[in-house]
């Protein structure tokens, strides 16, 4: 298997690249087509699966195989035809069969899109909002008030019914149409009063009811509810509250403080919570900064970008999108049954952030190429290191599955950002404008 010629097209927007199995290779992929597709063969007098190839290729042809043998070969061949060319290419590939015979094995021409190389205006000195790092006692008490809510003990009620804010454990049948219906049953699910956990005014109905009484909750879904059969229906759930607890947070003090971290006093704890909340808005603020910056470059961004760029945009979001329903135990038929959506919905409402993505990427590349950024294989090593141990794996494994041409391209265009937001302009937020009070006139 071999890259044997690569030509760009006189579009400059496409790359031909050519690649040839010799006749030996191709005979090896016609042999294992041959045995993968024997057995759904029968050929008369013979049981399914016991012709041999001579026989099959006499009755319907020499090139019987060939087809699915091309189609054994075509993905490794293309994998190799990207990895050896000089261009950088995106999306997928139309496919031409060249030659395809016993005695001069197959030759396949690759015609896919190129990378573009895009180019942007003023990138150095552009200006934007950054808004001042401050961190309010308000902001330190709420974060003061999480530890202490963290730090809580439940108590045992039994002394009383159910109040607003008691976290209990519940029973639960739900009914339509005096069925029950799928997912509308729990048994031991903590609750905590308020929460707004279920629909409509069901946790009100629940308030003033002893541990274990059975009673009735009355709803009804509402009209945009998710399973449709489910929608704008009544239902009544059969309950019962097992048991009843009672948050009782401890005081705000020194105590608290040794217990909840490693200061021993509340107004150490409260300094530290101070500096924490500080870098994290000050990490938030810089990067809202930097996003403003290339907004506003990425505006200036001239070139055609290929559609086959923007597919591929479209599917990393997918993909990613998918992969983050997998951490809920959720997979994307499971999604779109629940939602009522469908893969075309989806792909859409994801196009608008993919294809920013893809527009500010082309921008800091174009930005990488305009200051001549130059990332050594020293410094792809030094990265490949890095991420084998954020990601506790073997440097070697890492390369199997990140190539070092997307590394050194990675390095180049976060060198590019550090470049924009150096030589960024930070305006000051605009004061809000209160609203003036109604003039008051004489009748």
């Amino acid at each position: 298997m071999a890259l044997t010629e690569q030509k760009v097209l006189e579009d400059k927007k496409q790359v031909e690249l050519v690649c040839s199995v010799g006749p030996e290779d191709f005979e090896k992929a016609v042999q294992r087509a041959f045995v993968r597709e024997n057995k759904k063969i029968q050929l008369p007098g013979f049981r399914k699966g016991k012709a041999t190839r001579q026989m099959i290729e006499k009755r319907f042809g020499e090139s019987f195989f060939y087809e699915d043998a091309a189609n054994d070969l075509l993905p490794d061949e293309y994998d190799a035809a990207i990895k050896a060319t000089e261009y950088e290419t995106v999306g997928r590939p139309e496919v031409r069969l060249d030659k395809l015979s016993k005695e001069d094995g197959m030759t396949v021409t690759f015609t896919v899109a190129l990378r573009p190389e895009l180019t942007v205006g003023q990138y150095k000195g552009v200006s934007a909002v950054k808004e001042a790092v401050e961190v309010s006692d308000e902001e330190v008490d709420a974060e003061l008030s999480r530890y202490q809510r963290n730090a809580a003990r439940l108590l045992d009620v039994d002394d009383r019914p159910v109040q607003d804010k008691d976290q209990i454990t519940l029973d639960f049948e739900g009914f339509v149409d005096g069925k029950p219906f799928e997912g509308g049953k729990g048994e031991d699910y903590k609750l905590t009063i308020g929460s707004h956990s279920f629909i409509d005014n069901f946790e009100d109905q629940i308030i003033g009811h002893e541990v274990g009484e059975d009673f009735e909750v009355n709803v009804t879904f509402p009209e945009d509810y998710a399973e449709k059969t489910l929608a704008g229906k009544p239902a009544v759930f059969k309950c019962k509250v097992k048991d009843i607890h009672v948050e009782e947070l401890p005081e705000l003090d020194d105590d608290l403080a040794k217990d909840v971290s490693e200061f021993d006093t509340l107004d150490e704890l409260k300094a530290d919570i101070k500096e924490k909340l500080t870098e994290r808005k000050e990490e938030r603020v810089n990067s809202d900064f930097e996003n403003a910056l290339m907004d506003k470059i990425v505006e200036t961004l001239d070139g055609d970008i290929p559609d086959a760029m923007v597919d591929e945009a479209v599917e990393e979001e997918v993909n990613q999108f998918s992969y983050q329903l997998s951490y809920q135990g959720i997979d994307l038929n499971t999604y779109y049954k629940y939602t009522g959506l469908n893969d075309g919905y989806l792909r859409e409402s994801l196009k608008a952030p993919a294809v920013k993505k893809l527009r500010t990427r082309l921008a800091l590349e174009a930005i990488a190429r305009a200051e001549g950024i130059n990332v050594s294989d020293e410094d792809v090593e030094a990265e490949y290191a890095k991420q084998a141990d954020n990601y506790k794996m073997e440097v070697s494994k890492l390369k199997e599955l990140l190539p070092a041409k997307l590394v050194k391209a990675d390095l180049a265009c976060n060198r590019a950002l550090d470049i924009v937001r150096e030589n960024g302009v930070a305006e000051e937020k605009p004061a809000e404008e209160t609203e003036k009070p109604a003039e008051v006139t004489e009748e």
